[in-house]
C-alpha cells in the first residue's frame, strides 16, 4: 500500500520489519504465476528449426544433411560434436548450440568419438 503511493521499498520493509528477501520472493512468485497464465504456448522442446545469423529458418533435416556431409570428409570423421558445432557455425552461419548438434548427431545413429584416458598408452 505505501509502496504504491511512492515510498521507498527499503524504508517500508524496515519499518514493517519484513525481510527484503521475503518481499522479493513473493514478488517473483506473483510474476511467475502471471507469466504462466499469460503463456498459452505448449511446453517442451521448441520448434525443430534453427536460424542463421541472417534470420533465415533452417529445418533440422537440413542440419542433419550438413552433419552427414561433414562426416564424409576424411578430417571430420574423427571429431566430436562440439567441433562439429564450431564448423556448422563457421561454414553455414547457423545459430546453434552443441546440445542440439549432439541430439541430431545421435538421431543420425553416428557413433560419436570418445577418448578413454584409462586405456590410452602411456609414453615415457
Amino acid at each position: 500500500m505505501f509502496i504504491n503511493i511512492g515510498y521507498s521499498i527499503h524504508r517500508v520493509l524496515f519499518y514493517t520489519k519484513i525481510s527484503p528477501s521475503t518481499w522479493y520472493k513473493r514478488q517473483t512468485k506473483s510474476l511467475l504465476v502471471k507469466k504462466e497464465s499469460d503463456c498459452k504456448s505448449p511446453q517442451g522442446r521448441p520448434l525443430k528449426v534453427t536460424t542463421t545469423f541472417d534470420g533465415k529458418i533452417i529445418d533440422d533435416s537440413t542440419i542433419k544433411n550438413y552433419l552427414k556431409n561433414l562426416r564424409e570428409k576424411k578430417f571430420f570423421s574423427k571429431i566430436g560434436y562440439r567441433k562439429l558445432t564450431h564448423y556448422l557455425k563457421r561454414d553455414h552461419d547457423l545459430v546453434i548450440n552443441h546440445k542440439k548438434v549432439f541430439r541430431l548427431y545421435c538421431k543420425l545413429g553416428v557413433k560419436h568419438v570418445s577418448i578413454n584416458s584409462c586405456n590410452s598408452p602411456i609414453f615415457f
